[in-house]
């Protein structure tokens, strides 16, 4: 019987050589994630921890802990702000466009008036000279008779005076009016000027008048 006790121990001993107990081992893992927003030159940071089932939340304003609340009012009011400040910069953006339209279509037609002005101005001078008035010749077309051309001088004349004052005035509609009214007079003064010159050599025959006529054409 002691024998049998013995052989029995003795192979329970070997057994627990051969096969080793499987010991049970619970391995722990803490899960970390961290959402981070930069708002309104503000950094605001939610993270969340889980550990063994337990969730943790912390919030953060530029990396220092508040209270949740607190949080999420500073976070509503710099989306707000965030918001405000994307308005107002395409405000600006549009603003500043619209200013560059009006500062270029009132240079343009500043700069259009005043060639106007300057053309016609030189077609008034070759029409005013002594060896051509006497065949000055006019035309419903172009210039209906010597009244009309003496308004149209007028008018030229005032011309630079009205043209400072309403680019100082940043007046762009009576800059557009004033250019819609003479933009065909500098086309309408050199036609008049042509036919009046057709007129001087068919009719004139001084060679001194017809040597002036040259040089003015020639000028032109």
């Amino acid at each position: 019987m002691k024998t049998d006790f013995l052989k029995a121990s003795l192979f329970f001993s070997l057994l627990s050589i051969i096969i080793p107990i499987q010991a049970v081992r619970y391995v722990s893992h803490k899960l970390v994630s961290t959402d981070v927003e930069l708002i309104d030159g503000k950094e605001f940071s939610h993270t969340v921890a889980s550990d063994k089932g337990v969730v943790a939340h912390e919030f953060c304003i530029d990396r220092v802990p508040v209270q949740q609340d607190d949080f999420y009012k500073s976070l509503d009011a710099a989306y707000v702000a965030d918001l405000r400040k994307e308005r107002q910069s395409r405000i600006k953006t549009q603003q500043s466009r619209i200013a560059f339209v009006d500062d270029s279509n009132r240079a343009i037609v500043e700069k259009s008036v005043k060639n106007t002005v300057f053309a016609a101005q030189q077609m008034f001078d070759r029409l005013n000279s002594e060896a051509l008035k006497p065949y000055l010749k006019f035309s419903e077309k172009t210039v209906q008779s010597a009244y009309q051309l003496a308004e149209m001088k007028k008018c030229l004349d005032a011309a630079d005076g009205s043209i400072k004052d309403m680019v100082k005035k940043h007046d762009i509609d009576g800059l557009a009016q004033l250019l819609k009214k003479i933009e065909c007079w500098p086309d309408n003064l050199e036609a008049c000027f042509k036919s009046s010159v057709e007129s001087a050599i068919a009719q004139c025959d001084d060679t001194t008048m017809l040597k002036e006529l040259l040089t003015l054409v020639s000028a032109s």
